[in-house]
This record gives structure tokens, C-alpha cells and sequence, in this order.
């Protein structure tokens, strides 16, 4: 959705916010256009963990992932994590206990785990 479009259903929700400050949130949060695939890094910062916990996950096989292809080094810190928006999901409700709720950005966990309906609500 538009940053207005999002304004629009917060203001319908009864919250107020402006366009500017929803593009502002949405990159500080590193959310791209594409939802339904998150980085590791912007996944940790939409839950309010370090990223060092969610790669953990991938690694000890808790949190499914695929890599994204390109040619990083160890220097730069390897490949990056491609997550589906559905791994996400699943990796919330079989480890509830992994995630702090009073850091996580509420509307967005809700839109994550009812799979869009807040979104369209």
C-alpha cells in the first residue's frame, strides 16, 4: 500500500499519523515494496531484536530462509537471508516464547499474523 493509503486505514482505526511520517517509520523499520520477503536485518528490527538472533534461528534450522544469490564475502558479512513473509508466520507460532510483544511494531504483527486481514480491515 501507499503511504496515504496506510495513513487513510490508521485514521479509520483512529489513529493519526501522516503520510510523511509513515515513509519515515516504513524505512527506519526497512520494509520494501515487496512484503511478502523480509531480510534478516529488517525482520529482527520489525520484531525489536538484534539481528544476530534471528541468523541464529536460520542456522540452528527454527526459522526457514533462503539466500539471496549475490556475491558477498566473509569480509562483508556473507549472503544475505531472503524470508517469506509464511516462514515468518509459522516461526512466531511454534516459538511464541522467542519474541518480546512490547517491542515488536504492534500493527504490523497483527497485519504478519492474520495474514493481511488487519491490512484490509
Amino acid at each position: 500500500m501507499s503511504d496515504e493509503r496506510i495513513r487513510l486505514k490508521l485514521k479509520a482505526a483512529g489513529y493519526s499519523r501522516t503520510a510523511t511520517g509513515i515513509h519515515l517509520k516504513l524505512r527506519r523499520m526497512k520494509f520494501k515494496h515487496d512484503p511478502s520477503f523480509y531480510s534478516a536485518n529488517g525482520l529482527a528490527q520489525a520484531l525489536g531484536i538484534d539481528s544476530h538472533a534471528v541468523s541464529r534461528w536460520i542456522r540452528r534450522g527454527h526459522l526457514r530462509a533462503q539466500r539471496r544469490g549475490t556475491a558477498r564475502g566473509e569480509q562483508q558479512h556473507g549472503d544475505i537471508y531472503l524470508i517469506r513473509e509464511k516462514d515468518v508466520r509459522r516461526f512466531i507460532l511454534e516459538h511464541p516464547t522467542e519474541i518480546d510483544l512490547r517491542k515488536v511494531d504492534q500493527l504490523w504483527f497483527l497485519d504478519l499474523l492474520t495474514n493481511g486481514f488487519v491490512r484490509s480491515a
